[in-house]
């Protein structure tokens, strides 16, 4: 026993594997069940999540079209049980509203603009870069005569007719141009032009034709009055150096008493018609409203010339009468115009009468007639 203290000592246990099998086949068919339960689970859950989601996206995809076509009042439901598409759908529906109000007031300026435009008083054609019509205010469809309504984006060259103004349109596309005036059957206007940063052109019209015919009459006027100022001037001056050379015989000394007289009468007069358009133009000028007789507001005017038309052997009448409402000394000058006109167009012997009726009640018709050649209507 002493000798086989220090050797080593082998124990050997042997027990059945049948136990060990039917153990480990248990735990994997647990395990596998457990494994195709929670497969099954996870593909249903997975189904009903690929359902939800498909269904949300389908709605979502609707709303989109339904914004791409203009209805800025679709909105997403935000109730779809899903938090990331509930925050979908409310940055969709806060698009949606954005975008709502921004076209909203993109609108509200469009139609202002167009209000304004289609106020003006200047024409306003606006044209591409291929120089074609997209929009004409209403003041140049007056102008130009377009037709309408004028085709969508028909060639300017169709719509303008006169040559001038075309080519200047034609041209405002393609390079800057200085303003022009230009002729447009009995009107002048002046054109002015535009380029667009992005193609095209925006030209105004401005009708000229009222201006320069006042400047004309303006030009006339102060032709007409420098002639009839430096008339009795011219008079003045020479009887004047001629009663300051000597002592005329008696007879001509009041022969040029009276011309200087006369001629001064006369710049008084020219005077006084300045005077009054100078106060017409400016807006001091306030007519009075009086009951007037129209013969003796007649007669009044004729009393500044009884004396020249005496010389000349004119006879004047008076055929009528009719009480209107007008300002007297208005209309005394009115009457002094038309009288100093017959009596410069008149022959010496000659005839003036002035005949009042009433066409109608609360009407005076007044008609000056002579038998002189007339003053051209041009």
């Amino acid at each position: 026993r002493a000798a086989f203290q220090d050797l080593p000592v082998v124990l050997r246990i042997a027990a059945p594997l049948d136990t060990v099998e039917e153990t480990v086949a248990q735990v994997q068919r647990a395990v596998a069940l457990t494994g195709v339960a929670a497969t099954g689970l996870a593909l249903l859950v997975a189904y009903w999540l690929s359902v939800l989601l498909s269904r949300s996206t389908a709605v979502l995809a609707e709303r989109a079209r339904q914004l791409a076509r203009g209805d800025f009042s679709a909105r997403a439901p935000l109730g779809q049980g899903l938090a990331e598409l509930a925050d979908l759908s409310a940055a969709f529906n806060r698009l949606a509203e954005e975008l709502r109000k921004r076209l909203a007031e993109l609108g509200r300026e469009r139609d202002e603009m167009e209000a304004l435009i289609e106020t003006m008083a200047e024409g306003v054609v606006a044209l591409d870069a291929q120089a074609r019509v997209l929009r004409v205010n209403r003041a140049a469809r007056a102008l130009l005569d377009f037709p309408a309504p004028i085709p969508p984006l028909a060639p300017v060259g169709m719509l303008v007719r006169q040559e001038e103004l075309r080519v200047f349109l034609e041209r405002s596309v393609l390079h800057p141009v200085q303003s022009q005036e230009l002729p447009i059957g009995d009107r002048v206007i002046l054109a002015a032009t535009r380029r667009l940063a992005q193609g095209g052109a925006v030209t105004t019209l401005l009708d000229l034709t009222e201006i320069r015919r006042l400047e004309q009459v303006q030009r006339d006027f102060v032709a007409n009055a420098s002639h009839e100022l430096k008339t009795p001037l011219t008079s003045i001056r020479g009887f004047a150096e001629t009663l300051l050379e000597g002592e005329p015989p008696e007879h001509l000394k009041l022969q040029f008493l009276t011309s200087i007289r006369d001629n001064t009468f006369r710049l008084q007069r020219l005077v006084e018609d300045l005077l009054d358009l100078s106060r017409l133009e400016s807006g001091a000028w306030t007519a009075k409203r009086d009951t007037v007789s129209v013969a003796a507001a007649a007669r009044d005017a004729w009393h500044m010339f009884e004396e020249l038309a005496a010389r000349r052997g004119m006879a004047f009448a008076v055929e009528g009468d009719a009480d209107v409402v007008a300002d007297r000394q208005a209309l005394v000058q009115v009457f002094r115009n038309l009288m100093e006109n017959s009596l410069r167009h008149t022959d010496d012997g000659g005839h003036l009468r002035v005949a009042v009726t009433r066409p109608a009640p609360g009407l005076a018709e007044v008609a000056f007639s002579d038998d002189g050649e007339g003053i051209p209507s041009r």
